[in-house]
């Protein structure tokens, strides 16, 4: 395994939870279909990797990205399937290129209100060309907005991610027709995510008393949490039969 030199901090905290809640949607989107109460605690993953493309310190162009987001499109043309709409990977690219457009020019997010209401209205449609549409869009800007607070007010910042929570739970309640007690189950399991994105600063995480090699797996995990996303998915996508 690699090591990853650098201590255990926060950030790779919240991609280990992230990818941990992934598991979990993916357990119940490809082997038991039935169970939606899987799906509805999954429903907690993306909003963790969206909001941290926008809080990340550099918007840099990523190659490795792109080439893992273009093999999980690859496996589905190889399955004789759509790769409509484009997987998140894509999503997290596209979010990362606008805010690296605005941080070139000089550019900053003035209006947050009118970047709300204009994603909002343009989720659904734009969820058919990426997954998660402009939904992901407005994840990334919560977390672009978080990383600079000395331009935004608290308030301003945390009405705008409750606001973003607020449209992806019921966005996908209306998508996977969730019943009551699975709405409630993914409306606790946003609350979690929301609190864990809103409190997040990085800091060194004391891995005293941990079993010998879990701070290294997690630092593992997440340094290479988009080559396990895209890796498993294909994975159990040709396992199970059914498309990414």
């Amino acid at each position: 395994m690699a090591t990853i030199a650098r201590p255990l901090n926060s950030w790779d905290i919240a991609k280990v939870i992230g990818l941990l809640l992934m598991v979990i949607d993916h357990t119940g989107a490809y082997f038991y279909l039935h169970e939606e109460w899987l799906r509805a605690i999954g429903r907690g993953s993306a909003p963790i990797f969206l909001f941290l493309a926008g809080y990340a310190s550099s918007y840099r162009f990523n190659r490795e990205l792109l080439v893992l987001a273009l093999l999980m499109s690859l496996s589905n043309i190889i399955m004789g399937e759509y790769t409509s709409p484009l997987n998140i990977l894509f999503t997290i690219l596209l979010c990362r290129g606008v805010l690296a457009w605005l941080s070139k020019r000089g550019k900053t997010i003035v209006k947050p209100l009118e970047w709300f209401v204009g994603c909002a209205l343009f989720a659904l449609p734009t969820g058919f060309l990426f997954q998660y549409g402009t939904l992901g869009m407005m994840l990334a800007v919560g977390g672009y907005m978080k990383a600079r607070p000395a331009q935004y007010a608290l308030r301003t910042q945390k009405l705008f991610l409750g606001g973003t929570f607020v449209s992806y739970a019921l966005t996908y309640t209306l998508l996977f027709g969730l019943g009551p007690s699975s709405f409630i189950l993914m409306s606790c399991v946003l609350l979690a995510v929301f609190r864990l994105l809103w409190r997040l600063d990085i800091y060194e995480v004391n891995t005293a008393g941990w079993p010998t090699g879990t701070a290294s797996l997690a630092k593992f995990s997440s340094r290479y949490s988009a080559h396990i996303y895209a890796f498993h998915l294909i994975a159990i996508s040709w396992i199970s039969g059914y498309p990414i």
